[in-house]
């Protein structure tokens, strides 16, 4: 029953007491993606036309699938607002090729990083050896504006990309130094090519798994087992290795988080509050670590901006639990998921292997948990993003059929779950000031007006990374939109506790 376990390990190789305040949210829809053989999602995020862009693998040539190359190849999928099948792209040639990440780009198309081991079809005479990190640039219908292959003789794989507000790409991935990985950090021109690269690490495995633009910089989480080199303060075996950069390459801190068993960080993301949030997993219940239960929690991990301990959580049950995907929501809070197999301590209503979704006060405490899946099927969710409607889309892989899965074409699918609003909604306190935004849409500046002021203001994309924040000082407030790219975005106003959300289009 734990076939899920070793595929998560080799993917990531490549690349009870319930305490809920607030019922959880119902599914609105799901979806089984794929063919009959093997298709895994890794990557998920909410379009700007409302619909949803997925990424990952396929060894699938039927069902959803069509133009595999052979072996996998990336499997790219535009979903429409209800899930259901815009345009898929398989991307490849006949070796390896998967894909890690996906984002829409400020052009209304998209950017994908993974790793390729081929040498002909899509990939035709630009691999270096081995496996490559592999970016590819799409249009909005899928179709490939470039595609470019980086790496050596030795192996190497991207495992995040963003785009970065002053043009081009953030790429980080692993590389093999000396027989180990080490975090390869590269940024990329508009056109893919390396403007300036850094290799970071110590003389065991270090590797990266997410990478975000901040308001000064960018963002690093993974994961490392050396204690040398560039890394220090490693509490034992495999600490969160967490990496701030500012802009010019400036490393500005690096930290190790963990006890002294072993951590993973897979996600990290900006809070509005100019820190961070972290989750992963971890096998500890000492050094930074406390409350573990049994078998690997889900482990959260709250960061002021210069990368202080605020709180963490470790959350889940006596079965191995693992925490792949978190965001800030709008209500201060944030949304975990991952898979879990415990059905006891924070757990309840697991099927056997589910997707585990968790919605998180400001300060950690579960409000609500939902476990989504089937009695014979293994689950594994690995993004969640909140949505314009203040609900919550899950990517992940399932397989069979029965409970909250249906559709299944044979084998693991890209499984898909739209859920509902939380019951307090976008709007959490609807006797917060009134204010209002206009123009909307909005190419080049935006006017706020009738935020009270002394009250604060915060913005983020629809992926819960904050834009911009600043304090209301007059009855009207402009701010300057050139730099930011098309898409939707959530102004909060916060005024003496009370909060108001509204949303608005940036369209140039």
């Amino acid at each position: 029953m734990k076939k899920i376990i070793s595929l998560i390990i080799g993917c990531a190789a490549i690349f009870a007491t319930q305490y809920a305040t607030a019922q959880a949210p119902a599914i609105q829809w799901q979806k089984s993606l794929g063919g009959t053989l093997e298709d895994w999602a890794s990557d998920i995020q909410q379009t700007s036309d409302g619909g949803y862009i997925i990424a990952g693998y396929t060894l699938s040539n039927d069902g959803d699938v069509t133009g595999n190359h052979g072996g996998s190849d990336m499997w790219v999928v535009k979903l429409n607002s209800s899930g259901t099948i815009e345009w898929q792209k398989a991307l490849g040639g006949t070796g390896q090729d998967f894909a890690n990440a996906i984002r829409q780009t400020s052009d209304g198309g998209y950017i994908v990083a993974g790793v390729s081991s081929s040498f002909d079809e899509d990939i035709a005479g630009d691999n270096n050896g081995g496996d490559d990190a592999w970016i590819v640039k799409l249009t909005s219908t899928g179709d490939i504006t470039w595609a470019k292959s980086h790496g050596t003789t030795n192996d190497e794989a991207a495992t995040a990309i963003c785009e970065s507000s002053n043009g081009g790409y953030w790429v980080v991935g692993v590389k093999d130094v000396s027989g180990n990985n080490d975090y390869w950090i590269l940024r990329l021109d508009d056109n893919g090519n390396i403007d300036a690269q850094a290799t970071l690490g110590g003389s065991l495995g270090d590797r990266p798994t997410a990478v975000e633009e901040t308001s000064d910089g960018i963002i690093l989480s993974g994961y490392s087992e050396s204690s040398d080199g560039d890394v220090s303060g490693n509490n034992g075996s495999t600490d969160f290795w967490i990496l701030k950069i500012a802009g010019g390459f400036i490393l500005e801190w690096v930290e190790c988080y963990g006890g002294s068993s072993s951590e993973y960080a897979y996600d990290v993301t900006q809070t509005s509050d100019g820190g961070y949030i972290l989750t992963g997993q971890t096998y500890s219940n000492d050094g930074d670590v406390s409350g573990y239960n049994l078998e690997g929690d889900f482990w959260v991990l709250k960061l002021s901006g210069t990368g202080a301990v605020e709180w963490q959580k470790c959350l889940g049950g006596t079965d191995y639990d693992r925490g792949n995907s978190v965001q800030p929501t709008t209500d201060g809070g944030y949304i975990v998921t991952g898979v879990t197999f415990s059905d006891d301590g924070d757990v309840s209503g697991n099927h056997g292997a589910d997707y585990w979704v968790v919605k998180l006060n400001n300060t950690g405490d579960i409000s609500w948990q939902k476990c989504l899946g089937g009695p014979t099927s293994e689950s594994a969710a690995f993004a969640i993003t909140q949505t314009t409607d203040g609900g919550y889309v899950v990517a992940g892989v399932s397989e069979g059929n029965g409970g909250d899965i249906t559709g299944n074409h044979g084998d693991y699918d890209f499984w898909i779950v739209k859920l509902a609003a939380d019951i307090v909604g976008v709007e959490e306190n609807k006797s917060a000031a009134n204010f209002m935004l206009y123009p909307n849409p909005v190419a080049d500046m935006l006017s706020i007006v009738d935020a009270p002021v002394g009250s604060s203001i915060n913005i983020t994309d629809i992926a819960g990374k904050l834009i911009f924040s600043s304090a209301i000082t007059q009855e009207k407030t402009n701010i300057n939109t050139t730099h930011f790219v098309n898409g939707i975005y959530l102004v909060q106003v916060e005024n003496k506790g009370q909060l108001q959300s509204k949303k608005f289009v940036v369209s140039k």
